[in-house]
């Protein structure tokens, strides 16, 4: 048994951590760049990170039994948009982002912001 450098050491373990630290599709397991598509479950609100397959297989509206939803990459953000303390407050948003979106199990627009736990639901 050969003893291992410990420069040799190293890089094995800067090599492993890199290859831990690689995104992985959460259906797959496939790597997939940083830039990836999301994945929401409608239920739980729970996020998930796709591959390309996987974003090809829930871009339909039948896909996931109707309980997932691929998410847009499109969004608008509104810059000119100035709201007071009191409205901004009336929002009940605690942190300076927050996006709406149509909620289609409710049926209409919800506002969400995020969480530790992942999008909140502003009440």
């Amino acid at each position: 048994m050969t003893q291992q450098s410990p420069f040799a050491a190293l890089r094995q373990l800067i090599q492993e951590s890199r290859q831990a630290a690689e995104e992985q599709c959460d259906f797959c397991g496939q790597s997939i760049p940083a830039m990836h598509r999301h994945l929401l479950n409608l239920n739980s609100r729970e996020i998930f990170c796709v591959c390309q397959a996987c974003r090809i297989l829930f871009d339909r509206r039948e896909a996931g039994a109707g309980t997932r939803k691929l998410i847009p990459t499109r969004f608008l953000r509104l810059d000119g948009l100035d709201l007071t303390d009191t409205e901004w407050a009336d929002l009940r948003v605690p942190v300076d982002m927050v996006f709406f979106t149509h909620n289609s199990q409710v049926g209409h627009v919800v506002a969400l912001y995020p969480g530790p736990m992942g999008p909140t639901e502003s009440l």
